[in-house]
């Protein structure tokens, strides 16, 4: 809420109510690799896995965490497919996995998660520029709803 706060409203939000905390850091950066095979824009199978990966992990060692709680979010509708193939497929494995929501970044406006996976996946031009800036997380309005959804963390791949 502070960075936020911070960012789009001169620190004048305050929090309201009690949130369980589930991490220590409530924003957290995993690193992933770029992947510059045109054949493959907007959606990253590395990624996916990592993401896949963490939220598993997740939801093995912290208790406090439902998968209902949990959102991917992606502004790349591409990604948001592959992870929800890569989910579907742990759901073999693991079937409250499959409570885990995946969304793109139109579509959270409005909902809230405990724990939000921030995919960072995106189509961009030859100039660096977001393929459709109105739903890239470079968009300040998307980047606030994005981080402004998780009630406890960010975890940004």
């Amino acid at each position: 809420l502070k960075l936020s706060s911070d960012l789009f409203y001169e620190a004048s939000l305050k929090p309201c109510g009690k949130i369980d905390v589930v991490a220590p850091y409530t924003l957290r950066f995993i690193c992933s690799c770029l992947d510059t095979n045109p054949a493959s824009l907007s959606k990253n199978e590395k990624e996916a896995k990592i993401i896949i990966r963490e939220v598993e992990k997740l939801l093995c060692t912290n208790k406090k965490v439902n998968a209902s709680s949990v959102c991917i979010m992606s502004p790349s509708e591409r990604q948001v497919s592959l992870i929800r193939q890569y989910l579907w497929q742990m759901c073999r494995q693991n079937p409250d996995i499959r409570k885990v929501r995946v969304l793109s970044s139109y579509q959270m406006q409005g909902q809230e998660f405990q724990v939000l996976f921030l995919s960072t996946v995106e189509c961009v031009l030859s100039s660096g520029k977001p393929f459709d800036p109105l739903k890239s997380l470079c968009h300040p309005a998307v980047f606030n709803t994005a981080i402004t959804r998780a009630q406890s963390q960010v975890v940004a791949v």
